[in-house]
């Protein structure tokens, strides 16, 4: 039935092949069309792990929390000269800061913001000594004058020597504290004051800008948050293109300071970059080699460039079956092109082969019908248990390699429709009008090239037992080097070497600095000591930081304290003039003389300021009534520019008091400890480098311990590892079991259902063999060219054995077949071979492997297999 089938389609093909090829190009067309316009890029990495995934639901309302906190990092080492390092970072920061399209950019904490949380940062008794000059605070109003402040100050003393005794303790020292406050902001116009030293952070807005950097303040970072667009390859290719503009120029200004960029995003988009970059090489490399071998092993190019032609057919019904069916390609599924120019191909060329052997003794419709009838037939097997390989990555968990899988072994039973019936169409056409049945004949530098090959092929299968022998001998002596092969878990090892952000992430790590973290998400703020608790004895968690390293928590004292802060008289007029003035600093001195002396009796040392400060108050009244008018004008300027830049710093603290505690945060880290829903968060950080899969996975499993329901970047990353790497061996076992279940239907012999899967499992013994001897290693890249092999591998087998099952004495000889097979594994070896060349180490160790698993399969498609039926198959078939 199958063949009247095939039969049926040969002479489809040649009765009508123009419209075969309208309707086939106005579909691929269609589907081109459809995908252009519709076909969505998922370059989301978080989308390439199933949703129903436990962990990642908790990642996921991580993000809900929290929002993306997935920085870029500009790193700048400190070096010798920290201060040109700052004024890089400020440079950056400015110039970074002016790119269009970026959410945030953050590398500093502004004075300004320092003082918004001075009040829920300072420690207890910082907060009650501020509490304690809180009745002083309404003559610090906009409108303040050193008139207001002395007069306030005078008030507050003398209330405190007349009605002292009416009050108690504490409105005792709210006065006293209150108007010594005042005070100070006069007498800190003399440099080498206490009241100087104790009020430069007030008079000097807050204090010093505080940069972002590392513990060890060896790396000062510059954090930048871009709009990400999961619709493109590298998500974040323009900004980052201008980003390292800005770094060049800066570079370019600053040559003795040593900076770069990196972070998980950036990460991600030069490994995106470098992979197009070295695919588009090996791409054309590989082009001109196949196009050669075209030239020398089949003996022409236009046959076979329209195997291609009639495989892009296919590719662009896959393109429009995906965006229909799915709708979009991952960052796994992006390959399936791949996969199809590697696999599908091949059954052209199993086609083109045959079709010029039949060429050669009979017409060109004849020889078309010949050749589906047969070589088709095989393709047809071939195709299913390669699509089959695929499939079986539907039944995995992991979602990425689900819709791989899907959509190439979708895209492979397209490819072989397109071979069934574009390819023996464009050939009926091609002949007809240009080719008139001629077999175009080797180049002649090559024309002994075919000779030479049936020689040594006659001379093989004349000594099947010791083709065996040298084999087995060969695979045992291989077998130690089985001992050597192991998984590469770690993504940046995969990475190009010399790449930028590699190399500024290994810096960051060997800084004991980490932009990776286990995220704990509490509802109450108490709860975050318990974490901290919990972690504390964790030999794998590192630094655990939340919003209680910035401020302190609201105890009972605190409230009270920060409460008494907003508890103050509003301010007076001020009437006063220059006489009123010195007498008011004669009278405050006087109080203060008398309150030091009364403080010595129970602290010496709080008596002593008080010294200093009437000292700096007789000295102030001494200039102040004195004859140098110019000193008294400078000296006055100078009090009221610190009582204004003082009454301006207290107002922005009593501000910052009175938010809500997120918005009181720096911007820079307000994101990071607090959601706008109130949830805080606390993160717990790697002692060592999770890059690493054993200390990953010592690093899940205990901060797991701390919180069951703990969540981030590395969980996700290693149950994503763990659950790819399951994936693929799952994909492949169960591939292996649905082909030889299919080769057993096709072929209806147990016997020849094991010869056909024999190349196949050879081909994966010695190539791991082999992997292990050159010490390549399987990764989540190279691991990909499995189900490829599997596909070349049993592809070969089948039609080896399709063809020994036909009519005739010589069987063994093969014929085209022979030559077709060599043909598919060698294309295979120079097309994924060419990768070798990559800079990215994930793409070079997949040409490697590929090129080594295509030449095992070749060996034992070509040797083996026939050894196999010349020594232990007597039948006729």
């Amino acid at each position: 039935m199958l063949d009247r089938l095939l039969i049926a389609i040969a002479h489809l093909c040649c009765r009508a092949p123009g419209t075969i090829l309208i309707v086939g190009a106005i579909l691929a067309a269609i589907a081109a069309g459809y995908a252009a316009l519709k076909l969505e890029m998922n370059a989301d990495t978080d989308d390439l792990i199933a949703s129903d995934r436990p962990f990642m639901d908790n990642y996921r309302a991580f993000l809900d929390e929290f929002g993306d906190l997935e920085y870029l990092y500009v790193v700048i080492e400190a070096g010798d000269d920290p201060e040109r390092a700052k004024q890089a970072v400020e440079t950056l920061g400015r110039d970074i800061s002016a790119i269009e399209d970026l959410k945030a950019v953050f590398y500093v904490i502004e004075p300004a913001e320092q003082l918004r949380i001075a009040t829920r940062a300072m420690p207890d008794e910082e907060l009650r000594e501020l509490a304690m000059t809180s009745r002083s605070f309404g003559a610090l109003d906009e409108r303040v004058t050193a008139g207001h402040v002395l007069s306030r100050a005078n008030d507050l003393l003398d209330e405190l020597v007349q009605r002292g005794g009416e009050m108690d303790e504490t409105e005792q020292e709210r006065a006293a504290a209150s108007g010594i406050f005042l005070l100070e902001t006069f007498t800190a116009v003399f440099p080498d004051s206490d009241a100087r030293e104790d009020l430069t952070p007030l008079i000097e807005g807050g204090g010093e800008r505080t940069y972002l950097r590392s513990d060890s303040e060896e790396l000062y970072f510059v954090m930048i948050m871009p709009e990400k667009d999961y619709g493109t390859l590298s998500v974040i290719e323009e900004p980052l293109r201008r980003i390292r503009a800005v770094i060049d120029e800066t570079r370019a200004s600053y040559p003795d300071v040593n900076m770069g960029l990196t972070g998980k995003p950036v990460l991600q988009a030069d490994e995106l970059i470098t992979t197009e970059r070295d695919m588009t090489r090996a791409a054309t490399i590989a082009v001109i080699l196949v196009s050669l071998l075209f030239m020398i092993v089949i003996g022409g190019v236009w046959r076979p460039l329209l195997a291609v032609l009639a495989l892009g057919f296919g590719i662009a019904w896959t393109f429009g079956l995906t965006t229909l069916i799915i709708g979009q390609l991952n960052l796994l599924s992006i390959v399936f092109t791949l996969v199809l120019v590697g696999v599908g191909i091949d059954f052209g060329i199993h086609l083109v082969a045959r079709y010029r052997e039949d060429l050669r003794r009979m017409s060109s419709e004849d020889a078309i019908v010949s050749t589906l009838r047969t070589a088709n037939r095989a393709n047809m097997t071939g195709a299913l248990t390669s699509s089959l390989a695929f499939f079986m990555a539907i039944f995995t968990d992991f979602q990425g390699l689900r819709e791989l899988g899907f959509i190439a072994g979708t895209g492979l039973l397209l490819c072989l429709v397109a071979m069934t019936f574009i390819l023996p169409s464009l050939l009926v056409i091609y002949d007809r009008k240009w080719g008139k049945g001629h077999i175009a004949a080797p180049i002649r530098a090559f024309e002994h090239v075919p000779k030479f090959g049936d020689r040594l092929w006659t001379s093989l299968i004349q000594r099947p037992g010791t083709i065996l022998l040298v084999c087995a001998v060969a695979t045992l002596l291989l077998s130690p080097a089985l001992m050597r092969l192991s998984f590469q878990n770690n993504l940046l090892e995969l990475q190009a070497t010399g790449l930028e952000s590699v190399d500024w992430e290994h810096r960051i790590l060997d800084d004991s600095a980490e932009t990776w973290f286990g995220a704990v998400i509490v509802e109450d703020r108490d709860e975050i000591p318990r974490i901290k608790e919990r972690a504390a004895d964790k030999e794998t968690i590192g630094p655990v930081q939340s919003i209680d390293d910035l401020v302190h928590p609201d105890t009972e004292s605190r409230a009270r304290w920060r409460e008494m802060l907003h508890e103050y008289p509003p301010a007076e007029p001020d009437t006063g003039h220059a006489d009123w003035m010195n007498q008011r600093l004669e009278n405050v001195t006087r109080r203060v003389r008398l309150i030091a002396g009364m403080a010595r009796q129970n602290d010496e040392a709080e008596a002593d300021r008080l010294d200093a400060l009437v000292e700096d108050l007789e000295q102030l009244r001494a200039i102040l009534e004195g004859d140098d008018l110019e000193r008294i004008e400078a000296i006055s300027d100078a009090m009221q520019q610190n009582v204004t830049a003082i009454a301006s710093s207290v107002r922005q603290m009593l501000m910052g008091d009175q938010l809500e505690l997120r918005e009181a945060l720096p911007r820079a880290v307000r994101d990071r400890f607090i959601s706008d829903r109130g949830r805080y968060l606390v993160t717990l950080h790697p002692r060592e480098n999770v890059w690493e899969y054993e200390p990953m996975q010592a690093f899940v499993e205990e901060i797991r311990q701390v919180d069951p329901e703990v969540t981030g970047v590395p969980i996700t990353q290693f149950e994503s590892l763990n659950e790819m790497r399951a994936g693929f061996q799952k994909a492949a076992l169960l591939a292996f079991l649905a082909v030889f279940v299919l080769l057993l239907i096709d072929q209806k012999s147990f016997k020849y259902a094991i010869f056909a899967i024999v190349p196949l499992l050879v081909s994966l013994l010695w190539l791991v063999e082999l992997m292990g001897l050159l010490g390549v290693q399987f990764n989540l890249a190279n691991f990909f060219a499995v189900p490829i092999l599997i596909g070349i591998g049993v592809d070969s087998g089948i039609h080896i054995i399709r063809r020994y099952r036909e009519d005739g004495s010589d069987r063994l000889h093969l014929g085209a077949t022979r030559r077709a097979v060599f043909m598919t594994a060698v294309t295979s070896m120079i097309g994924f071979g060419c990768l070798v060349i990559a800079a990215h180490r994930g793409l070079q160790s997949l040409g490697m492997v590929m090129a080594l698993g295509s030449f095992s399969c070749l060996i034992a498609s070509l040797l083996i297999l026939p050894a196999l039926l010349a020594k232990f198959d007597k039948s006729p078939g």
